[in-house]
């Protein structure tokens, strides 16, 4: 995509050129370089679920310059018609040496298989997984699209406690790390602050019933008498709790 750009940016100088030329009119100077390096490059690694369509207009929409990473997993012509004309990146190791021709990684359609994989630091994961640690170890932010999470949320009630703790667990790690999780105006908010040339600093851990809410979070609640449990939405409450703040009569609000 870039080298068309460029040949098109080269076709319309020289054409504009030759009309100034004929009216004696000097042409400032613009360089293909400087029209394709407009709009930060974001690396998008779809990991291999289902997207949600609105996914990707968002990053369509975005003002940044996204590229997707092709894998065994994702290939090129599984692309949506919104995304038909980006660029891609098919290299599937070294990602440390590359990754930062880019500002941040975004990965789409993360499952439990690649939560695991992040949380032991990229040992048996995918290439999208691979991107998302090398992004990590070299500073940049890392945006993880949660709406298989949300689907678990939803459903957390026939999750076993066993299963639970091991979700709960995974999902902690992986955002002590700084990696960002959320869905549509998370995902805005992380594309506009890389757009709009902000520092690019991983996000902070969210734990203490922000993300995951355990029994903890319900205990906190019951310790300053409160009757409500206040979530965001988005948020996973495991079994666990919910069970607990059923007993001790407190309401688990989403908001």
């Amino acid at each position: 995509m870039d080298s068309l750009v460029e040949a098109i940016t080269e076709l319309v100088i020289k054409e504009l050129a030759a009309a100034k030329g004929m009216a004696g009119e000097s042409l400032p100077t613009v360089t293909p370089a400087a029209v394709a390096s407009s709009g930060a490059r974001i690396l998008v690694a779809p990991c291999g679920e289902a997207i949600p369509d609105e996914v990707w207009s968002t990053l369509a929409s975005s003002g940044v310059r996204p590229v997707v990473l092709t894998w065994s997993g994702f290939r090129q012509e599984q692309l949506p018609a919104v995304a038909s004309g980006w660029s891609v990146e098919s290299r599937g190791n070294g990602f440390g040496r590359w990754i930062g021709d880019y500002r941040g990684v975004c990965l789409l359609g993360a499952d439990l298989p690649t939560l695991g994989a992040m949380a032991a630091l990229g040992a048996g994961g995918t290439s999208p997984v691979g991107a998302g640690i090398a992004a990590l170890s070299s500073g940049l932010p890392v945006f993880c699209e949660a709406t298989a999470f949300e689907h678990l949320r939803r459903h957390s009630a026939r999750l076993s406690p066993g299963f639970s703790r091991a979700f709960e667990d995974a999902w902690r790690a992986v955002s002590s790390f700084g990696v960002e999780f959320g869905q549509g105006a998370e995902l805005t908010a992380y594309l506009s602050a890389i757009g709009g040339g902000k520092a690019a600093t991983p996000a902070a851990a969210k734990t203490g019933g922000r993300d995951v809410v355990t029994t903890e979070d319900v205990e906190a609640v019951r310790r300053a008498g409160g009757k409500v449990l206040a979530v965001g939405m988005g948020a996973i409450v495991t079994p666990l709790a919910r069970q607990q703040a059923s007993e001790w009569g407190i309401e688990v609000k989403f908001q």
